[in-house]
């Protein structure tokens, strides 16, 4: 029988046919999911980096048939990821029939229930039990690679600076107002993402220099921003967007060609993740960026949350 609530510090529950959940040890369940999880999110370069997608304060539970072990996931109450099943069970479609009837007995009624990061193997089942896709999207990376980059003398082009928090959280702001993404970030949120950016330990005099800002030496207006970080140990493409007025210009092309650049000798590789359908995507298909795994984020409607 299914507990009808959840808690955080409940570390048992019951179900039907058998199955039963099981909180899991994060630090052994992540060495099941590094393993398990077939789809490879975000280039990462080492089993080490897998496990490490693994937080300790996830709540991560297994699945468990007659007491064995037959997969894992994170739950919480209107909330599943990272469903991975333990060979030789396969039956991926009774599992999840089974926590979709956990998470409508954990969850808030008015809330839909999110499952985000959904391989292409696992969507049609969600699709079969009245999950509705809500968003797709990719990483992509490439080689990092020596470019010449020229700018005419009509931009002046120099690295971001903290003191830029204020102006770049505007630019992003209006920048991204078309954003295609299910997420419209206010301003203050655009502003608390480049907070971020600055405050990231990992941030050094490299990814600085390897990041653009560029302006309209005419009007000192900022028309494009490239802002690189550091992610599991390659530099990733934190944010970059071209004034509206200024596409066409190959303005996104060059600030990633001079990133690509400045981070060769010390990177192998680069990587960015996009949402898709973004405008984007074929800049950086253009410039050799190859896609990873399709990613799906899917939502079951609160109405059917009974």
């Amino acid at each position: 029988m299914i507990i009808k609530y959840w808690s955080k510090d409940e570390s048992y529950y019951d179900l039907y046919y058998g199955f039963s959940l099981e909180k899991a040890v994060n630090t052994e369940f992540a060495k099941y999911y590094a393993a398990y999880l077939t789809i490879d999110i975000g280039f990462k370069s080492s089993y080490e980096q897998k496990c490490s997608v693994v937080a300790p304060d996830d709540n991560c539970y297994w699945i468990k048939m007659n007491n064995v072990r037959v997969g894992g996931a994170f739950l919480e109450p209107n909330r599943v990821e990272g469903l991975f099943l333990i060979p030789p069970f396969e039956d991926i479609f009774k599992v999840l029939k089974l926590i979709k009837n956990v998470l409508t007995s954990w969850s808030d009624k008015s809330k839909d229930i999110r499952a985000v990061v959904v391989g292409p193997a696992q969507v049609d089942y969600y699709h079969m039990l009245g999950f509705r896709t809500s968003e797709e999207s990719h990483w992509m990376m490439r080689p990092t690679e020596s470019y010449f980059v020229y700018w005419e003398d009509k931009y002046v082009i120099r690295a971001p600076k903290a003191e830029d928090t204020e102006e770049l959280g505007k630019f992003f702001y209006e920048a991204f107002i078309n954003y295609v993404g299910k997420t419209k970030y206010s301003l203050e949120d655009r502003t608390s993402f480049v907070k971020d950016y600055f405050a990231n330990k990992s941030l050094d005099e490299l990814l600085l220099k390897a990041s653009t800002l560029v302006y309209d030496k005419e009007t000192n207006e900022l028309i494009g921003v490239c802002l690189i970080s550091e992610f599991r140990g390659w530099p990733l493409v934190s944010d970059i967007a071209v004034k509206a007025t200024y596409r066409g210009l190959s303005l996104a092309t060059r600030m990633l060609k001079k990133a690509l650049s400045i981070t060769k000798d010390k990177y192998p590789a680069m990587r960015l993740f996009v949402i898709c359908g973004n405008e984007a995507e074929s800049v950086y298909y253009n410039l050799g960026f190859i896609p990873g795994v399709k990613l799906t984020d899917l939502y079951l409607p609160a109405e059917m949350n009974d």
